[in-house]
């Protein structure tokens, strides 16, 4: 929950960056170092708001991982279990053979 906030809050702190930026340079395009410290501010909230994709994509991409590779561990476990199934079947049919070949 508090990582949504950080996330919804970094979002929000960009866009109010890029409109206190273009505020300054509208009004205040007298003084450069408004417009700088305005165009600080920028980066900085521009690298928050990369950070946060960035981790929202690692976890999402963690996320999907994992379930496929559960997925993945189920379908080798049902195929694990067909093979054994198919494996006793197999030792049946020669025993049965056997015993058929010996009464002939």
């Amino acid at each position: 929950m508090l990582k949504k906030i950080m996330n919804v809050f970094f979002v929000l702190f960009f866009i109010a960056s890029i409109i206190f930026e273009s505020y300054c340079l509208l009004e205040c395009s007298d003084s450069p170092s408004i417009v700088i410290c305005g165009g600080l501010v920028v980066i900085i909230a521009a690298f928050l708001f990369i950070d946060v994709l960035v981790s929202v994509y690692t976890t999402e991409r963690d996320y999907i991982l994992s379930k496929r590779e559960e997925q993945q561990q189920a379908a080798v476990a049902a195929l694990q279990k067909e093979l054994n199934e198919l494996l006793k079947y197999e030792k049946a049919l020669y025993v049965v053979t056997k015993k058929n070949g010996k009464e002939s």
